[in-house]
């Protein structure tokens, strides 16, 4: 289980390393791979896309931290 974020390019490449091994995890048999992944919605939120990205890091990286939630290697 993992959270990751879509506001920045480094933060799509963790994203990216998170979903393989959601997918690894799966395919191993060792439990079920789920990832959160936090995106902007500019439309929505009546922003500019730049503004709901800084919104994205700011707002709600406290409140839903990233990052691995849950490792079955380790438990």
């Amino acid at each position: 289980v993992a959270r990751g974020s879509l506001d920045s390019p480094s933060a799509i490449k963790n994203s990216k390393k998170l979903v393989k091994r959601a997918f690894e995890v799966q395919h191993e048999d060792l439990g079920f791979g789920f990832v959160e992944l936090l995106s902007s919605c500019p439309t929505n939120w009546h922003k500019h896309p730049r503004e709901a990205h800084k919104w994205v890091k700011n707002i709600l990286y406290p409140v839903f931290p990233l990052g691995i939630l849950k490792n079955t290697t380790t438990e």
